[in-house]
């Protein structure tokens, strides 16, 4: 279990360095709170308008409604070139005894 925490740790640290290095690659200035933004737009949250500017000047994100900030169709292959477009899980079913020696299984590993 020490060893999947220690690999999703480092996974984690990578995928954002990557990101990091592509956002970087397409905007010469960006700052941190352009990637904090970005990451916001991809999740769905709202995000302040004021502090978008640089991003709307390159393209990434507009202004809907005067409010309302989105990310463009630019902003979408942005986000999924930083590697951060979630993905669907993988989900098996399993039933009766498989199922019952697998839950008998991970408790196992818990302890």
């Amino acid at each position: 279990m020490l060893d999947l925490q220690v690999e999703q740790k480092s996974l984690t640290a990578e995928k954002i360095i990557k990101a990091a290095d592509v956002l970087s690659s397409a905007m010469k200035k960006a700052s941190l709170v352009d990637f904090k933004n970005l990451l916001l737009l991809e999740a769905g949250l709202p995000i302040d308008a004021v502090g978008t500017s640089q991003l709307q000047s390159e393209g990434f994100c507009d202004i809907s409604e005067g409010v309302k900030v989105t990310l463009t169709a630019k902003g979408r292959k942005l986000i999924q070139s930083m590697g951060l477009t979630p993905k669907p899980m993988k989900r098996i079913k399993v039933t009766g005894t498989d199922a019952s020696e697998l839950i008998d299984k991970i408790f196992e590993e818990l302890d």
